[in-house]
């Protein structure tokens, strides 16, 4: 019999209080965990649940009992979403999948923390539900537990998810495979979702600076290209020697290569002019003063291979699946870390104490 895994979810008692609606806002929710007959209407709009759950989400079900498959390994990532509440569904999931399918494994079933700010009506829950189960039927994934309360701990709904997935032993990513020589091919555009969120979260100013069109086309990344690395990942795995895959997020491409030097061990040589930027994103960087090496960038994926697989996958990725890579650097036995700017000089490796998004988001 496979081990079967038990997610535990406490939950702290909180005082139910009726509170005022928002601006806008019919019928506000009061404080603490979601209705019994709300929660379970959300829960059968979410995604069916599969053999291997033996026990789903539901009112009074405090723990999601899952037995995986007896020969395969499990993987567990979790992010939170928390600059932006639109399009929260396909956005928790791709940032989640992203860091397992980097891994090498299937993405499986999720576990989601929902915290809804005062004022939260019902049909915004339904809403929010209907959005993730839509995301997890499109990646094949079951929501199998969680918690959802309205707490006046945050001022915009914050989704927190776990999502685990399985794989077979000899399917595993293994970073200390990688080798000094090893290339690093850069996959998909860089700052995808930091210029998406920009044109959101700044809908007014972008629109007026850059046009209605601009402003349409910089939010629509998020859905094309879209943030979401799986297919280019799983494609990575399955028929080339990748030695090591991550995915950029917050801190941008710059805090990406730094972090991928530190896992490999190895010193990296990145050439500055053969990474991708959309116009969109030189655009708003030069609007906001900006650095796109250092702005929130899921949608883009670095893989480490020999130089010939490298090449063989980057021609993969443009025939089947459509999508642009680029050969920006290699590994180097030196454990320093080379920066070269657009015109080739080298340079201090940028770095960010935060994602360049919040310089925006909080100024």
């Amino acid at each position: 019999m496979p081990l079967a895994l038990i997610f535990i979810m406490k939950r702290r008692p909180r005082e139910r209080r009726t509170i005022k609606p928002g601006k806008g806002v019919k019928e506000a929710l009061p404080l603490g965990k979601l209705p019994a007959p709300l929660l379970e209407k959300c829960l059968k709009a979410a995604a069916p649940l599969e053999p291997a759950v033996l026990q789903g989400p539901g009112p009074g079900a405090d723990a999601a009992i899952i037995a995986p498959p007896p020969e395969e390994m499990l993987v567990a990532s979790s992010d939170p979403i928390t600059f932006t509440a639109m399009e929260l569904g396909p956005h928790l999931l791709a940032v989640n999948i992203n860091d397992v399918v980097t891994t090498g494994a299937n993405p499986r079933w999720l576990v989601m923390d929902l915290l809804l700010p005062p004022g939260t009506a019902e049909s915004e829950v339904e809403a929010l539900f209907q959005s993730v189960g839509e995301a997890c039927r499109t990646h094949e994934v079951a929501l199998v537990g969680g918690h959802t309360e309205i707490t006046d701990a945050v001022t915009r709904p914050v989704a927190v998810g776990m999502l685990l997935g399985t794989m077979k032993r000899d399917r595993r990513i293994d970073p200390s495979r990688a080798r000094p020589g090893d290339r690093i091919l850069l996959i998909g555009p860089i700052a995808v979702e930091g210029t998406a969120l920009l044109a959101r979260e700044r809908r007014a100013e972008v629109e007026q600076a850059f046009g209605k069109e601009f402003c349409d086309r910089a939010e629509n990344l998020l859905v094309k290209p879209g943030i979401c690395v799986r297919e280019a990942a799983l494609l990575a795995v399955s028929r080339y020697l990748s030695h090591a895959l991550h995915d950029p997020t917050e801190g941008g491409l710059a805090t990406a290569l730094l972090e991928l030097s530190a896992f490999t061990h190895c010193g990296i040589d990145v050439a500055a002019r053969e990474v991708e930027v959309l116009p969109e994103t030189q655009a708003l960087c030069q609007h906001f003063g900006l650095d796109p090496f250092g702005l929130l960038a899921s949608g883009s994926l670095l893989a480490v291979l020999p130089e010939d697989e490298a090449l063989r996958l980057g021609k993969a990725l443009e025939d089947h699946l459509g999508i642009r890579s680029s050969l920006i650097g290699a590994l180097t036995a030196e454990e320093s870390c080379i920066w070269r700017d657009l015109k080739g000089r080298k340079g201090a490796f940028p770095q960010f104490a935060r994602d360049e998004i919040v310089r925006v988001l909080e100024g």
